[in-house]
């Protein structure tokens, strides 16, 4: 058995002073832990000797030092191990059943454990592991105990709150963050680097945010945000650098123009960090505006029309003036219209008949056909050719030979969409 240290409480509580018999044993490098208890105020009790084999620890250094302290008659100890570790006697019995190890922690609230170095906890059945860790009680919040921080640095300001990484912070309840320099508060969660998951503009702090990545705000009330994006409205998903201010929004891409006026469902951005601008939009009453192209259709110019008149061939011409044939252009689709007459008897066959033609910047880029009512129960083939002729064919019910009568009205509708 090795030399024997006596460290001594100074402390008399409710009867009790406290000796604690410490034996370093150097050859299993282990502490043997005797203690005597008098009843400093009752002497009819006398003296006894207590003896824990089951209270052992490793020793490494003979500068460490060994505090037991007891709550009351109830016997119940605080446990501090290493070197200028610190057990507030003025808040006991709040600081029962406590534990630090290692250097300069500091531990003030019952059932909590620290080790390493420099870690403070103020809350009670919390934890601190690594150096430079804080869980103490919020300003933001009502809960003061079931904290845990690891690592280097981190603050925690509430109750029931996870902290783990460098640097990280959480005020309020509830609160999750884990990596380097995230913030995070009530119901939030804050993942990654450099997130906030925090307050809002005017300072309140947002609820069951969460903020994922590097850089993102999520400071609306149950918004979402990812990579260096903000979500600021409440109800808001932001994705990759783009900005939900509107409620209910989702916003994806980059850089969009911001929608204070909550104007917008979706928004897709196609700034840049000087210059934000907008790809696409979709308002709440389902209305549609695209920046650019889709599927090769130019969406400026879709509501952008013109109009023009069909050339006839010899021995036709429009049925009725009212019916006069004409093709509209709106955008990439073409509308062909109208009803036409011979001006003499004809019988068109399975190939069909010229009946006009159509200016060649309006001509589809396939043969186009279509089935049109004829006279009575007749039936008939408009075929729209890539050359622009317009033909009549398979004129008739059953057969296909029928002959047109002079006058005979072929009405039509046919479109198409250039390529």
């Amino acid at each position: 058995m090795g030399k024997n240290y006596f460290l001594t409480t100074s402390e008399t509580i409710n009867y009790i002073n406290s000796a604690v018999l410490t034996n370093i044993n150097n050859s299993n490098n282990t502490i043997d832990v005797a203690q005597y208890i008098t009843f400093a105020d009752n002497p009819n009790y006398g003296s006894n000797l207590y003896y824990d084999d089951a209270l052992q620890t490793y020793y490494d250094s003979q500068n460490y030092e060994l505090t037991i302290e007891y709550e009351y008659s109830e016997i119940v100890p605080t446990f501090i191990f290493g070197t200028r570790n610190e057990s507030d006697a003025e808040v006991l019995p709040h600081n029962s059943y406590s534990v630090s190890f290692g250097l300069d922690n500091i531990v003030d609230r019952e059932v909590s454990f620290a080790h390493g170095k420099d870690n403070s906890i103020d809350n009670r059945y919390s934890v601190a592991l690594g150096v430079g860790n804080t869980i103490e009680q919020g300003a933001y919040g009502n809960g003061e105990d079931y904290s845990f921080a690891i690592g280097k640095d981190n603050n925690v300001y509430g109750g029931e709150n996870v902290a783990i990484g460098i640097n990280n912070t959480i005020y309020s309840d509830n609160g999750f963050a884990f990596g380097m320099q995230n913030q995070a508060t009530a119901n939030s969660f804050a993942i990654g680097r450099r997130n906030n998951a925090n307050r809002d503009s005017l300072g309140d702090i947002s609820r069951c945010s969460v903020a994922i990545g590097d850089g993102a705000t999520s400071s609306g009330d149950g918004s979402v945000a990812l990579n260096n994006a903000t979500a600021e409205g409440i109800n808001s998903i932001a994705c990759n650098s783009s900005y939900a201010s509107g409620i209910n929004s989702c916003t994806l891409g980059k850089y969009n123009v911001g929608d204070s006026n909550n104007l917008y469902a979706v928004i897709v951005g196609n700034g840049s960090r000087s210059s934000r601008s907008n790809a696409l939009t979709l308002d709440w009453s389902g209305n549609l505006n695209v920046a650019g192209n889709v599927n090769g259709v130019d969406i400026a110019n879709l509501n952008t029309t013109s109009t023009t008149t069909p050339t006839f061939a010899s021995g036709w011409e429009a049925y009725d003036t009212a019916q006069a044939p004409h093709i509209r252009k709106c955008g990439q689709i073409v509308a062909l219209t109208g009803a036409v007459k011979p001006t003499a008897a004809v019988t068109p066959g399975q190939d069909g008949v010229n009946i006009m033609t159509i200016p060649e910047e309006y001509r589809p880029q396939q043969r186009t056909l279509q089935i049109c009512q004829g006279s009575g129960a007749r039936k008939w083939l408009l075929d729209v050719g890539i050359n622009g002729e317009v033909r009549c064919a398979r004129y008739g019910t059953t057969a296909v030979t029928d002959q047109l009568a002079a006058g005979t009205w072929l009405p039509f509708h046919v479109t198409w969409i250039l390529d």
